[in-house]
């Protein structure tokens, strides 16, 4: 399908200048070093010294034994898929099986 209703030229019409800004990015900026806007390392990194720290597994075993993580994650997740739900799926439902056009549908979920 071409034309004004076809599904892709928004797609396309977000992804090329994302992808000009992308590469002009690339080639016009440089990451910063590992840790370098930390104040406890600048001494590290006045002395050519470089941040090497990797969290793994061992780290993540620390960072969940803190109550507070816990709870944050545990009031998290549940929160997601309702959402997730709810916004892939009502405008279809909407749509489709209560006989909202696409656009109400749209706006009943926008609004």
């Amino acid at each position: 399908a071409t034309g004004r209703k076809d599904w892709r030229t928004p797609f396309l019409v977000v992804s090329a200048p994302t992808m000009v800004v992308a590469l002009l990015m690339l080639l016009t900026t440089e990451d910063p070093p590992r840790g370098a806007s930390e104040a406890a390392l600048h001494s590290l990194h006045k002395e050519g010294g470089a941040y090497q720290e990797v969290v793994g597994w061992s780290k993540v075993r620390q960072l969940l034994r803190s109550p507070s993580n816990i709870l944050i994650i545990a009031q998290g997740l549940p929160g997601c898929l309702p959402w997730g739900m709810i916004l892939t799926f009502m405008n279809d439902y909407l749509a489709q099986d209560k006989g909202l056009g696409i656009r109400a549908a749209t706006m009943v979920l926008i609004a």
